[in-house]
């Protein structure tokens, strides 16, 4: 039951990370790189939520359902940033953002992918 529910939730919530991160934001002011603001944070917990979502949904096939899973969700966030440094998106790329993005989606892989999978062979 809950493969279900999260089959139905994930493609709402992945197209709302993408809208979000493309709004332009006023007067945004472009920071040093700094991996310890609050914000990265939320980048963190944004992308280990939807590579959850994704692998549970089982979307993909089976046999490569985690390793696509890890590549559309890298997808998604490189692709986010790469637009944020558009000019008529009025944001601006940050490696900071992209180290945060990548750092939430691997916990995320290997706290649902790499550790059951591990436990499963002990």
């Amino acid at each position: 039951m809950l493969r279900n529910n999260i089959y139905y939730w994930v493609f709402p919530y992945t197209f709302v990370v993408i809208i979000l991160s493309l709004i332009p934001v006023p007067n945004l002011k472009i920071t040093e790189f700094d991996l310890f603001q609050p914000d990265k944070l939320v980048h963190l917990s944004m992308y280990f939520i939807m590579l959850f979502g994704w692998v549970k949904s089982k979307f993909f096939n089976e046999s490569e359902l985690k390793f696509k899973s890890l590549i559309f969700v890298f997808v998604i966030s490189f692709s986010t940033e790469i637009l944020q440094g558009t000019s008529f998106i009025k944001r601006y790329f940050e490696i900071a953002d992209l180290a945060a993005n990548a750092i939430g989606i691997l916990l995320s892989y290997g706290t649902f992918v790499l550790y059951p999978y591990k436990k499963s062979q002990s």
